[in-house]
Parts: C-alpha cells; sequence; structure tokens
C-alpha cells in the first residue's frame, strides 16, 4: 500500500488523471535528505519516491492544478485532503508553496504552510528559530515548525517522539505516524498532466510546451500546433521544413534522438515518436505547401513507430486528404539513414535520394529530402510528394503532426 501525493489538472477533460509526486509506502526509502536530492528527486517511481521539486515547480507553473493527498493509518482507515491552486515556485524562491481552499475528511493539516518555503536539513528557510527538518526529521515547507510532516521518519503508528513521524496533525495528532495508502495509480503519468498537445488547451495558441508521455521519467519538449486549419488545434509536431536552414541528410543517431529548433525546422526523434505512439492511437497529418504558396494535406488513421529494435518501423492506414496518397506504400517500412540501411533496395535508398524515411525501394515521398527550392533537375532527392507534385519538385514546407484518434 501507499500514500499518494498527487494532483490533477484543473480541467473537466482531465479530472480523473493524477501525477504522483510523493509516496510512501513502507519505510524502505530513507526520506531524511537534503536539498538536491529534493530538488532533483528520489526513489523508484513504482515505489516510494518523491518526483523532485524542480520537476513539480516545471508541472505547476504550466498551468493550474490542484492537490490530492491520500492517506490511511495502520487500522486501515483511509482519509483524503485536496487543495485548490497547487503551486511550486522556482528554486530562486526555495521551491515556495502555494495553494487554496481545502476539502476532504482528515482535517485540513497544510493550509497553514500555504505560502511557505521549502526546509530540508542542509537548507533551513523556514521561520524557526531553528531548523524544523533537522527537529522533525524531514523536509517540508516548514512554519515554525508544522501541523504536517509528510516526509518524516517512518515510525509505524504510535510513537513517543514529538512530531518527527510521517504526522498529519488534524487527524492522527503528531504522536501517530500513518501508515499508506494504495490508489491503483500505475504510473506517475496520467492524463493529470499533458502526455502531449491534445492535451493543452489549445487557447494558449502554438508554441513550444512540456510534455509528459506515459512511461518516460522525464519530459520532453515539443512544438504544438494549435491552429490547424479545417482540423482543430492539439497537433504535436514531429517534422518541419521550412526554408532550407537545417540540414535533413543526417544519420541514425540524429533522427533518433531528434535535432533542430522546435519552433524552426525540426525532427523531434525517432525514440521520442516510439514513446508518444505506444501510448495511444494516433492519427497523422501532414500539411504541405508548394512555391506558388498552394497548400495541401494528407491525413492517415492509427500512425505508429515501433521501437528502435524493430527500426523505428511504421505503421498506418486510410488515407484522406487533397494531395493524393504517397505514404501508404511506405507502411510497414523501416526507418533508413545514409549510415544504417534497412530498405528493400540493393542500394541504400537515403544515401540514393539524400534523405532519411521509410524507404520501401525506394519512394514516392521523400519529406526530409534536400531542401532544392521547386523544379529540380536531379532524381527524387528534394522534398517530393510525388503524388501531388511528382519526383522533381521540392516543396516549400511540411509539417508532420500527430494527434490522438477521438
Amino acid at each position: 500500500s501507499s500514500m499518494l501525493l498527487n494532483f490533477n489538472r484543473q480541467q473537466q477533460k482531465v479530472t480523473n488523471g493524477r501525477n504522483v509526486f510523493q509516496q510512501r509506502l513502507n519505510g524502505e526509502i530513507h526520506f531524511y535528505r537534503g536539498w538536491n536530492d529534493y530538488k532533483f528527486g528520489f526513489g523508484t517511481l513504482d515505489g516510494e519516491h518523491w518526483l523532485g521539486n524542480k520537476n513539480l515547480n516545471i508541472l505547476t507553473t504550466q498551468d493550474k492544478y490542484e492537490l490530492l493527498i491520500t492517506m490511511q493509518d495502520f487500522t486501515n482507515h483511509t482519509g483524503y485532503a485536496k487543495y485548490a491552486n497547487f503551486k511550486i515556485e522556482k528554486e530562486e524562491l526555495k521551491f515556495k508553496m502555494t495553494l487554496a481552499t481545502y476539502t476532504g475528511n482528515v482535517g485540513d493539516s497544510l493550509s497553514g504552510h500555504n505560502g511557505k518555503n521549502f526546509t530540508t536539513k542542509d537548507q533551513d528557510n523556514d521561520q524557526s528559530g531553528s531548523n524544523c527538518a533537522s527537529l522533525f526529521k524531514g523536509a517540508w515547507w516548514y512554519t515554525s515548525c508544522h501541523s504536517s510532516n509528510l516526509n518524516g521518519q517512518y515510525l509505524g503508528g504510535k510513537h513517543n517522539s514529538h512530531a518527527d513521524g510521517i504526522n498529519w496533525k488534524a487527524w492522527k495528532a503528531i504522536h501517530y505516524k500513518l501508515r499508506d495508502f494504495s490508489n491503483n495509480v500505475s504510473s506517475r503519468y496520467n492524463i493529470g498532466i499533458p502526455s502531449d498537445c491534445g492535451d493543452i488547451d489549445i487557447k494558449k495558441g502554438s508554441g513550444v510546451f512540456m510534455i509528459y508521455p506515459e512511461g518516460v521519467e522525464d519530459g520532453f519538449n515539443v512544438y504544438c500546433n494549435m491552429e490547424t486549419d479545417n482540423v482543430g488545434g492539439g497537433w504535436t509536431v514531429f517534422q518541419q521544413r521550412l526554408n532550407g536552414e537545417v540540414d535533413f541528410y543526417r544519420g541514425w543517431n540524429d533522427y533518433k534522438y531528434g535535432f533542430g529548433t522546435l519552433d524552426g525546422e525540426h525532427w523531434l526523434g525517432n525514440k521520442n515518436l516510439n514513446i508518444l505512439t505506444t501510448q495511444d492511437k494516433y492519427e497523422l497529418l501532414i500539411t504541405m505547401q508548394d512555391f506558388t504558396n498552394h497548400t495541401g494535406y494528407a491525413k492517415y488513421a492509427n500512425f505508429k513507430i515501433a521501437n528502435e529494435d524493430s527500426k523505428f518501423k511504421m505503421t498506418i492506414s486510410s488515407y484522406t486528404g487533397n494531395v493524393g496518397d504517397s505514404l501508404s506504400g511506405h507502411n510497414g517500412k523501416n526507418f533508413t539513414t545514409k549510415d544504417q540501411d534497412n530498405d528493400q533496395s540493393g542500394s541504400n535508398c537515403a544515401s540514393l535520394f539524400k534523405g532519411a524515411w521509410w524507404y520501401t525501394s525506394c519512394h514516392s515521398s521523400n519529406l526530409n529530402g534536400q531542401y532544392l527550392g521547386g523544379k529540380h533537375n536531379s532524381h527524387a532527392d528534394g522534398i517530393n510528394w510525388k503524388a501531388w507534385k511528382g519526383h522533381y519538385y521540392s516543396l516549400k514546407t511540411t509539417n508532420m503532426m500527430i494527434r490522438k484518434k477521438k
């Protein structure tokens, strides 16, 4: 069983999602630690852990969050406390915590800590004449000193020492150490925080946002397209060609980890694409423009990228669009780069056509090809979409992006 300190994004569509940032279970992990441990986090995510104040600051500054604390005593009675507008400030502000409006059934033992700085045994930011973390063997947003101490010692129920256990004063006073509570959260990544751009409010507009896909210890930044005409927003962009500033004729590792700048020309990374497209079902949208500013799109259902062991194989289905279908022929194909040949050709298609793609032998699309600026004489080595502009026309712009299927 475990005690969860978790928080929900305050939006209706994600009210059931939780992101666990503290869990106490059995005393296996030592919580009486210093500033850096609490800054960066410690423990194991499916066991006892603290996610890290730095991560908490990142998370709670991107949107409005509510905090939920669940707890259990050693007679298996359970309770909860819930707070609105939970926020952790940055390190310069000593990871100060603010919250509002308690609801629950265990009494309010946290509102007294509202607006207080975080204190550890090696960094005293409290309002006491001595260090509350040292006195009460924990780390918390102490006042002088506390009515809750959920990072205190695991003392197993009643204890004689004063207020140095996992205490919640309003429920069990300060001489009772709480047992911990299980809440069937399989992962700290759930829909309580954005797993992709579809979880971010479209009103924020297009731009770079941090997302936290399932199963990833740290989030990563992506460019979110919130304004794509006719198809709504919420698209997570993984490829963008704009002006030829970034060289796309690159090797396996560059395509694995990504390159470029997110608000400019870039490839997000096949590793990230695999993570994203295995957490749910996704559709793919490709938008493109020629040098007379005509635009078009191709959309596919069930877009998925397999893991590296499977050579980042791509699968898609069901084309719709107005530029013709130049990708279904690449369905089920492995990714090939100039330094890793996984195609079905006798030679390396990436080398032949100066790109990197899910080549067959070789291609009807080559959107990572050279930026050749419209018509070109060389064969099929530009940013080509054969069904729309043929093999001798290199497009002006392309965007490749994904969104969870509705």
